[in-house]
C-alpha cells in the first residue's frame, strides 16, 4: 500500500471521586498516529453486601457543570481524529480494492473481543482479505497481551476498516485515572516502536 497511516484510539474511561474530567494526548510512532483519551467520572463508592458499586453522581450541580466543561473540551479535541478522516479517504480506496480482489462481501467494521463467534469469523476473513486487517489483527494481540502483562483488562476493541481505526476501552478502578495512563503509555510505547 502507498500509505500506511493509522489511526489508533486508546480509550482509559477510570471512575474517579472528583468532578467528570477529560484529557487528551497525540503521539506519532512513524506511520502511526495514537490518540489517548482519559474520561474521569465522577463517583461515590457504596458497599453492598461485600460488593463495592460505583454511583454516578450525574444530578449534583458541581458535576453538571464541569460535565459541560468537559464536553466542550472533547469536541475540541476530536477534531483531530475528523480531520485525520478526511485524509484516510484516499487510503480507503486501497483496502477497497484488496476487498474486492478477494471478493469480500461483509462488514468492514467489527468487534475484536466479547466471544461473539460473529465477530471472529469476521476478523478471520477481513484478516485473509486485506493487508491492513492482517496486519491490524497483528498489532491488536500485541496490545492486548502487553495490556494483560501489566494487569491492564481491555473491556471492548472495535476495528473500522473504512475509517482505518481501532478503539481500544479500558476502565480502572478509582484513583488509578492518570498514573493509569502512564501505565498503559509505558506499556504500549514499546510495541509501537516496533512497527
Amino acid at each position: 500500500m502507498a500509505s500506511e497511516s493509522l489511526l489508533f484510539l486508546v480509550l482509559l474511561a477510570a471512575v474517579v471521586f472528583a468532578a467528570w474530567t477529560y484529557h487528551g494526548e497525540v503521539h506519532n510512532f512513524g506511520n502511526m498516529t495514537v490518540v489517548y483519551s482519559v474520561f474521569q467520572r465522577p463517583a461515590v463508592e457504596i458497599k453492598v453486601d461485600n460488593c463495592v458499586y460505583y454511583v454516578i453522581r450525574h444530578y449534583d450541580p458541581e458535576v453538571k457543570k464541569a460535565n459541560k466543561e468537559a464536553q466542550e473540551k472533547i469536541k475540541l479535541w476530536y477534531e483531530f481524529p475528523e480531520k485525520w478522516r478526511e485524509e484516510f479517504k484516499k487510503v480507503w480506496r486501497e483496502i477497497e480494492a484488496e476487498l474486492e480482489a478477494a471478493n469480500y462481501t461483509g462488514t468492514a467494521d467489527y468487534y475484536y473481543c466479547c466471544g461473539a463467534v460473529a465477530n471472529r469469523t469476521t476478523a478471520e476473513r477481513l484478516s485473509r482479505a486485506s493487508k491492513w486487517a492482517n496486519r491490524t489483527s497483528a498489532l491488536i494481540e500485541d496490545v492486548k497481551a502487553s495490556l494483560a502483562t501489566a494487569g491492564i483488562k481491555v473491556n471492548v476493541i472495535f476495528v473500522s476498516a473504512w475509517r482505518r481505526t481501532v478503539n481500544i476501552d479500558i476502565s480502572q478502578p478509582p484513583g488509578k485515572d492518570m498514573s493509569a495512563l502512564a501505565k498503559v503509555k509505558d506499556r504500549l510505547r514499546e510495541v509501537f516502536k516496533k512497527l
